[in-house]
């Protein structure tokens, strides 16, 4: 704390625990995108009771708030308060915690339609989620000729925001189909879906990065035909990428390009 004054203050400190929110157990629900308000008590332990900023300096106060018996993945939160004993402008200082292990939110859910999942537009297809003109790919894989609408759908739901998403090229063996530059995009800091059953389309057009990121000038080499797989990659929020658990991973079927 900084006191600017001309006079030295002296606060009183406290905490006071603010309203909570939680996974929902209504029928149906997807936290986060559904909650329940929750009502709980933190502790706030200060290293002294009050604290003194004379004039024109700073102090410093340690504070420790230990969470109350709120549900795992909840947020919970609230304020330390600074009571100057002059009867002066009281202070507040808000926080906020989560309850329990970050990484354990999943993150590439099904969004209520079997996502993640590669789609083909085409005449006379249909998918039980998506309607009519657009069909799911199996196991087998598909065939696409890069021209019109023919391009594979790549959709997904993330169901929390991610630190970072990659999306690489692979050869149908699992070989790369380059040694150092695979990445069809990289994305860092993506925020998640708006709903519970919102997605993200990525519309593959047959290329990979030549520089992964570094600006060399050339950017983009096209894949020849034949038959590859795409990978999809997450990184959890406040994710280790060193830690494979931090990860979330999605391999699609065969993707046959046959450009005419």
């Amino acid at each position: 704390m900084t006191n600017s004054g001309s006079t030295s203050i002296t606060y009183d400190l406290s905490g006071v625990t603010t309203i909570g929110t939680g996974p929902s157990t209504a029928t149906g629900a997807v936290y986060p995108f559904n909650f329940a308000y929750l009502g709980g008590t933190n502790t706030a332990t200060f290293t002294s009771p009050s604290v003194t900023v004379p004039a024109g300096r700073t102090a410093t106060v340690g504070v420790t708030i230990q969470a109350g018996a709120w549900p795992d993945k909840s947020l919970y939160g609230g304020y330390v308060i600074l009571t100057p004993q002059d009867g002066g402008v009281t202070l507040r200082v808000p926080y906020v915690g989560f309850k329990g292990d970050y990484q354990s939110l999943p993150v590439l859910t099904g969004a209520r339609c079997g996502l993640p999942a590669v789609f083909q537009i085409r005449v006379g297809g249909s998918d039980p989620c998506l309607g009519a003109g657009i069909s799911r790919l199996g196991g087998a894989g598909a065939t696409f000729t890069l021209q019109g609408t023919d391009f594979p759908v790549l959709l997904f739901h993330l169901n929390h925001q991610v630190r970072k998403l990659n999306i690489q090229v692979y050869k149908a063996d699992g070989s790369p189909v380059q040694p150092v530059y695979n990445f069809v995009t990289q994305a860092d800091y993506l925020g998640r879906n708006s709903a519970a059953t919102s997605f993200f389309e990525f519309d593959w057009d047959g290329t990979r990065s030549q520089d992964n990121g570094g600006g060399n000038g050339d950017h983009r080499k096209a894949v020849p035909n034949g038959r590859y797989i795409l990978k999809l990659s997450i990184l959890k929020a406040l994710g280790n990428p060193s830690t494979a658990a931090d990860w979330e991973t999605f391999t699609t079927s065969p993707i046959t390009l046959a450009r005419p």
